[in-house]
């Protein structure tokens, strides 16, 4: 395991990067609390994408899966966030993507499977 902290000025560019290089893998969205309490926010949904808005001083981090039926809910916002970390692995693509908020809580995107780089083919299920 190897957790990187991503620099603020670089976080539109991972973040965009990072949806796109996991697009349409099946994702959980889960919320630890800073005294430890963990809260499932979105369970085993493709993801469609990770972005930034806004600018330094009201900065958000939107996470988007695709839209469920049965959930409803495809989209999440984490405002005012404090820093950004990534999972790096074994040497494959990221295996989990952590946002603090201010309040010290932990918003994580971890997939169900994490495939090495030589297996993937770069097109997601579904765009064939």
């Amino acid at each position: 395991m190897s957790v990187r902290e991503v620099p603020q000025g670089e976080w539109a560019s991972t973040l965009e990067a990072f949806g796109r290089e996991h697009r349409a893998w099946l994702a959980t969205v889960e919320h630890v609390a800073s005294d430890g309490t963990r809260d499932m926010l979105l369970p085993d949904r493709p993801l469609a994408g990770v972005f930034t808005e806004g600018e330094r001083t009201g900065l958000a981090v939107r996470i988007e899966l695709t839209p469920d039926s049965v959930a409803g809910t495809s989209s999440l916002r984490i405002e005012d966030p404090v820093a950004v970390r990534v999972d790096l692995g074994r040497g494959g693509p990221a295996s989990t993507l952590e946002i603090e908020d201010r309040d010290g809580g932990r918003t994580c995107v971890r997939f169900r499977a994490n495939p090495a780089l030589e297996m993937l083919d770069g097109v997601a299920p579904g765009e064939v």
